[in-house]
């Protein structure tokens, strides 16, 4: 009987790789995000803090409120 281990371990591997890539990229658009409605660098603790993006809802309210011209 053949294994099919390493090509299990293959998969599992780019899996995780892909989700990393990926949960990266996610952390980079929320830090940009934070940073645009708020006007200051977003740390670490500001991605999980509810308090933070309580503000970013409140500043993009305003700003789809904002009359246009």
């Amino acid at each position: 009987m053949h294994y099919r281990r390493p090509f299990d371990l293959l998969i599992a591997l780019i899996i995780a790789g892909v989700t990393a890539i990926s949960t990266w990229i996610i952390g980079v658009q929320m830090k940009r995000k934070i940073k645009r409605d708020l006007g200051r660098k977003a740390t670490d603790a500001d991605l999980t803090s509810i308090e933070a993006w309580m503000k970013v809802e409140v500043e993009e309210k305003k700003e789809s409120t904002k009359p246009l011209g």
